[in-house]
């Protein structure tokens, strides 16, 4: 063992300094780590505790969103052939004009644009009727299960309570 040449006093002084430092280290590496984990054990953070009311809310949601997303799903899926849907789509605008007595001029198909992914279905339609049912008429057009979009609308007066609208309305469908 190696000796050192150490008064009373020098060795007291040493023996103090590896005690402090000891317990410096102790504290540092062992207690307070222990402290730490001892007191924040039962906390939720407050991201952890957002996260936890969104995952909530997703699952007290998920039953609708499975409903909807059915239904959304044989709106967009094509179920034939393009003349079929063309012709679905047509039959679709008299089914929603007729009971709201907007006449029907005429109906003009566009070509089909195929866009890979999905094809999108155009249709020129004249109409006409008073202002009350165009507005309702484009109302039902919106609403409809379909998930048509009127992408562009042109309103002239015909009389004085007549007025003819020409509309041009998109539908979009992906094939399985």
């Amino acid at each position: 063992m190696i000796s050192f040449n150490l008064s009373s006093r020098e060795k007291r002084i040493a023996l103090a300094t590896v005690i402090v430092v000891g317990s410096a280290l102790l504290y540092k590496f062992l207690v307070q780590p222990i402290a730490h984990r001892w007191f924040h054990s039962g906390r939720i953070t407050t991201e952890e505790k957002g996260n936890l009311l969104r995952l909530r809310y997703a699952l007290e949601i998920q039953e609708d969103v499975e409903k909807n997303y059915q239904t959304y799903k044989k709106a967009i899926l094509a179920q034939g052939s393009d003349e079929e849907e063309l012709a679905r789509f047509l039959r679709e605008i008299e089914n929603i004009s007729k009971p709201l007595d907007v006449g029907i001029v005429s109906m003009k198909p566009l070509p089909i644009m195929d866009k890979g992914l999905y094809k999108r279905y155009t249709i020129q339609v004249e109409a006409e009727a008073d202002i009350l049912n165009l507005g309702r008429f484009l109302y039902e057009i919106k609403t409809s299960p379909f998930l048509i979009k009127v992408r562009r609308i042109q309103i002239n007066a015909k009389g004085e309570e007549i007025v003819r609208a020409s509309l041009q309305m998109e539908r979009f469908l992906v094939e399985e």
